[in-house]
């Protein structure tokens, strides 16, 4: 029986590229050519059982999906309503949202999700046996074996998946990294009366490798028509957002093409061989990969 969907490129957000029949225009490259195709935002942009857990029980299966990033995409969708609609950085509770949503767009792909599961795998299977269970002697039941290494051997894989549920939430929720955008500068650009309207990708963010430099800074698209940049200075952030809109869309879109490992999307099929020129190169778009 097929997976539950698990959105990695989240409902909400795609809707912004949507035509008035609901529709917007994913690219892909399924085999030699891309091909354009006019698609709803729920009917893209997802894995079925992509965070399910396996041998958890049932309740647990996709309570990552369920609990904790169907939450976060809502208070998300609030605070981008709130920069589209009032042209507003929203106030601190949406902003921290919007912050945990971006955390979520970098580790919530597909291969967010197995490089993640990689090191957790690699830290069950190596040598810290006893760091982690240094207190099985006080906690082990009676029928528990005698040992935390057959302890853990026998309940490696439930214990792994519970564990990613874990780690994968603490990452879309750090403390270090969403302190450090929330100090940064937020500023809204936005472009009218444009040739080619602004693309997305499933890797929608373009940042510099690292957030302490001077000169660090992202961009994310919230529309075709609108960026937020976040800079580490009010300089940086208004250099981006007043280059010309030319300049600012081209680069953008290029980079949107490039950097996508599966999916590029914008409002209609315009961008087609622009599009084919570019996707599939999926150049490095974070420090996470």
């Amino acid at each position: 029986m097929p997976g539950q969907k698990h959105h990695y490129i989240p409902e909400f957000y795609l809707k912004q590229w949507a035509g008035p029949d609901g529709r917007l225009c994913e690219y892909a490259r399924p085999y030699g050519k891309v091909k354009p195709q006019m698609k709803h935002p729920g009917a893209t942009g997802y894995v079925r059982g992509l965070y399910t857990l396996k041998g958890v029980p049932s309740e647990l299966e996709d309570a990552f999906e369920n609990r904790f990033l169907s939450i976060a995409d809502g208070t998300a969708a609030i605070a981008l309503r709130i920069m589209l609609d009032d042209g507003k950085i929203p106030p601190m509770r949406e902003k921290w949202a919007w912050v945990r949503f971006i955390l979520t767009l970098i580790h919530r792909n597909p291969e967010g999700v197995e490089r993640n599961f990689a090191k957790m795998k690699a830290y069950f299977d190596g040598g810290r046996v006893k760091e982690l269970l240094k207190d099985y002697d006080k906690m082990k039941q009676q029928n528990d074996p005698p040992t935390a290494e057959e302890w853990l051997e026998k309940n490696r894989d439930r214990v792994t998946e519970i564990s990613k549920l874990e780690v994968m939430t603490n990452l879309m929720q750090s403390e270090l990294v969403g302190n450090r955008l929330l100090r940064m500068h937020w500023r809204l650009g936005r472009f009218e009366n444009l040739k080619h309207s602004i693309l997305t990708s499933d890797r929608p963010i373009i940042m510099t490798n690292g957030l302490k430099a001077d000169d660090s800074h992202m961009v994310i698209a919230l529309s075709p028509q609108h960026i937020l940049v976040i800079a580490a200075t009010e300089k940086i952030a208004m250099e981006v957002t007043r280059m010309p809109a030319l300049e600012i869309v081209q680069t953008w879109n290029d980079r949107m093409a490039r950097q996508a490992r599966k999916f590029v999307y914008g409002i209609t099929d315009q961008h087609l061989r622009f599009v084919e020129n570019r996707l599939g190169q999926k150049i490095a778009w974070s420090p996470f990969e």
